[in-house]
């Protein structure tokens, strides 16, 4: 794997990205509450049963599930004794290979230069997922936007997504299979992540072996076609570490059940069933 899965600069602290960052046409919000979450979660379950069963979900279940994205982020720590059953993630230090554990985190969790994280998506809808990196200077310009997300080092560049189908990235049999938090420039004060799940793939968007540079012009226009007002909600009372049901259903080898945990972050994106989903992810850089 490229060195670039280990010196990516992601940050310090999670929230959605604002109106105010460049070329993003969407604002966010947080509201609702616990009802408004369980709402949510009923309808990303009801869409786990129905790929599981191929029955059908209400109308109504349907209508929101389109509108739905689960994001979680992983910070890993050193595994505990009271760790057992959860997954573990290997990595070299200067007394050797050391086992860590990943450990689900809210929006908005203080991180730190250094820290190691890793992030699941999991979409209530059926369609094609695209990650795509930007960092962003103190004056809030931009960097090129990266494309992280499909790539032919993972699943040989296939990128459909389903509810029960998280897709993690890095995945697991990437190396490293998690990022390192670091600055790529002095002026960078936070990172940039677009999240898009379109109903079909996006034409003349190939993935490659190493990570992709788009062009800026056509990113800033699916910002401005596809960006919508989004509501972000927290998870109360799931797993805090990261569970072996979870890494196998990353690696693709069993679907998430209505017994597996949900997202720790839900959001909902207004638009319309057919328009891509959106959702812009903004990690700030401390010192």
């Amino acid at each position: 794997m490229s060195s670039y899965w280990s010196t990516i600069s992601l940050l310090s602290a999670v929230a959605l990205a604002a109106a105010g960052v460049a070329s993003a046409a969407q604002a966010t919000r947080e509201e609702g509450g616990e009802t408004t979450r369980q709402l949510w979660d009923s309808a990303l379950l009801a869409r786990r049963a129905q790929a599981q069963a191929k029955k059908p979900a209400s109308s109504e279940v349907q209508r929101l599930a389109q509108t739905l994205v689960g994001i979680t982020v992983w910070r890993l720590r050193r595994a505990r004794p009271e760790d057992d059953g959860t997954a573990r993630v290997s990595i070299r230090g200067p007394a050797g290979v050391e086992e860590w554990t990943p450990e689900r985190i809210t929006a908005g969790t203080p991180l730190a230069e250094g820290d190691h994280i890793r992030v699941a998506i999991e979409s209530a809808r059926d369609g094609f997922l695209y990650v795509i990196d930007r960092d962003e200077s103190a004056g809030g310009a931009l960097g090129p936007p990266i494309l992280i997300f499909p790539s032919l080092r993972t699943s040989n560049g296939r990128n459909a997504v389903a509810a029960g189908r998280p897709v993690e990235i890095p995945a697991w049999n990437d190396h490293p299979s998690y990022f390192t938090l670091r600055r790529s420039r002095p002026d960078q004060v936070s990172e940039v992540i677009t999240v898009l799940i379109t109903p079909q793939p996006l034409p003349d968007v190939s993935p490659a072996s190493e990570p992709l540079r788009l062009d800026p012009e056509r990113v800033a226009l699916w910002q401005k076609t596809w960006g919508a007002r989004v509501t972000r909600l927290e998870a109360s009372g799931t797993k805090p570490a990261y569970g072996k049901s979870e890494r196998d259903a990353a690696l693709g080898l069993r679907a998430l059940t209505l017994e597996d945990p949900l997202p720790q972050t839900m959001y909902r994106v207004e638009t319309t069933e057919r328009s891509p989903l959106l959702v812009n992810l903004s990690f700030g850089l401390g010192r």
